[in-house]
């Protein structure tokens, strides 16, 4: 079930480059609806901490710009499903893909210096105390929205191979 959410997800996001709250939300009514059936690996309170979990890490980066409210949401619906332990791993995997997709986009289209210049100047400004600052505004770098990654599917991937992960060390 999450892997389908998280797939609709993506689908979606490639399309309107936005994850709709039609789905996370129903994500999240559908892992603390699991939670509660008899014989859930997870227990509510575990799901709910799940969902709370991506929020307490991830709120940073969605308030510098770095990260849409809609794939916080979705790593929030995750969290629903998977607890607060594995949430992380997905987290981990979903931000470890995009980190390798993002290097290979900016290699292959030469922009190496750009793009570090922009992140050095963000962190001076963050440290000359200006506040939070946008990292990042599509407008700003050569090509715009085309550099904007639909992180949805990185956390799908994120997802996918926690469940086979899982899988594989339950077999053994």
């Amino acid at each position: 079930m999450l892997l389908i959410l998280c797939g609709a997800a993506a689908v979606y996001d490639i399309k309107t480059m936005k994850v709709p709250n039609f789905i996370t939300f129903t994500g999240v009514a559908g892992g603390i609806a699991v939670s509660l059936l008899p014989g859930s690996p997870l227990s509510p309170g575990a799901a709910v901490l799940g969902m709370m979990m991506p929020v307490l890490l991830l709120l940073p980066l969605f308030l510098c710009s770095m990260m849409g409210a809609g794939d916080i949401k979705l790593f929030m619906a995750a969290g629903c499903f998977l607890g607060p332990y594995r949430v992380i791993n997905v987290m981990i995997l979903s931000i470890l893909a995009a980190g390798i997709a993002s290097m290979v986009r900016i290699l292959r289209f030469g922009l190496l210096r750009e793009r570090f210049t922009v992140f050095f100047n963000y962190l001076q400004s963050l440290r000359a105390g200006t506040g939070a600052v946008r990292y990042i505004d599509k407008d700003e770098i050569r090509g715009g929205e085309k550099w904007l990654l639909c992180f949805s599917v990185y956390i799908f991937a994120g997802a996918a191979a926690e469940t086979i992960l899982q899988a594989v060390i339950a077999s053994n």
